[in-house]
């Protein structure tokens, strides 16, 4: 059985930290944590907000939702670092993310939970075939 849901990853190859306790994502779009097994898609179209407990040790942050489609352009995904009283760090925010159902889409930073403005990312391959549409900005 093929796999029915989409992955999205963030990946740090900068330093860690041990003040980032949890990281909340928010999918928003064409997307669902609810599955139809009939069709192999989402059941509804849906808000979806993981919560990934964080370690110091942690450099891949993956997240996964189904579609309403085998391939969606217009996902909107929100992140945000919170420290252990749940307090906003740092936020992220990326429009039009391309998710495909059966694949990784991989946004890759130097410097994830740097204080600076900006942050540039990219993709690679990862244990999901490569959706090729990640984004570098």
């Amino acid at each position: 059985m093929k796999r029915s849901v989409a992955k999205f990853t963030i990946e740090n190859t900068g330093s860690t930290t041990d003040v980032v306790k949890n990281m909340k994502f928010r999918f928003s779009g064409n997307c669902s944590n609810k599955w139809n097994p009939t069709t192999g898609l989402a059941a509804d179209v849906s808000v979806v907000t993981p919560t990934i407990e964080m370690s110091n040790t942690y450099s891949r942050f993956n997240a996964y939702v189904f579609l309403s489609s085998a391939e969606e352009e217009n996902i909107k995904v929100d992140v945000e670092m919170l420290d252990s009283e749940g307090s906003l760090l740092k936020s992220l925010s990326f429009e039009n993310v391309h998710l495909k159902t059966n694949y990784v889409t991989k946004y890759t930073t130097g410097d994830l939970f740097g204080v600076t403005s900006s942050a540039d990312f990219t993709f690679s391959d990862a244990e999901f075939m490569d959706s090729g549409t990640g984004k570098n900005f």
